[in-house]
């Protein structure tokens, strides 16, 4: 799989795209539509650059979401495999995608609530001052 690691520019994340120089000839055409997956799976919808090739514009909630910052490491990947999809991986760690699951959606969710019983603090306070902080056992 082709794939570069680079460090973002100011650029990159004030105005929500990511340059690919490295991977030109395994992207998309220009104008065409590309999906980028995230570390987390999440998927963001772009499309390439008109005139750019190896500019992938409209990734501004990709920056929100993972908290760019100019200076960070990334991974970007290509599967020649799945055209249309780069992968995009934030930070110097790497997690491989799983090859031994076939649907990657999020599993359903289940309600839990948790009830804690609250002490008192004004009691306890209470009761520490009366006893001048001194332990009663």
């Amino acid at each position: 799989m082709p794939k570069m690691k680079r460090k973002l520019t100011p650029s990159e994340v004030k105005y929500g795209y990511l340059y690919a120089s490295e991977l030109k000839g395994s992207l998309p055409e220009p104008s065409a539509p590309v999906t980028i997956v995230d570390s987390d799976g999440q998927r963001f919808g772009s499309k390439m650059h008109r005139a750019q090739k190896g500019r992938i514009d409209g990734l501004t909630d990709l920056h929100h979401k993972n908290r760019s910052r100019a200076g960070e490491t990334i991974i970007i990947e290509v599967n020649p495999e799945e055209k249309g999809i780069v992968y995009v991986h934030f930070g110097n760690v790497h997690t491989p995608r799983a090859v031994d699951l076939e649907d990657l959606s999020q599993p359903a969710r289940v309600r839990q609530e948790t009830y804690r019983i609250l002490r008192d603090t004004a009691l306890a306070r209470a009761a520490k001052e009366s006893h001048q902080y001194r332990c009663q056992i």
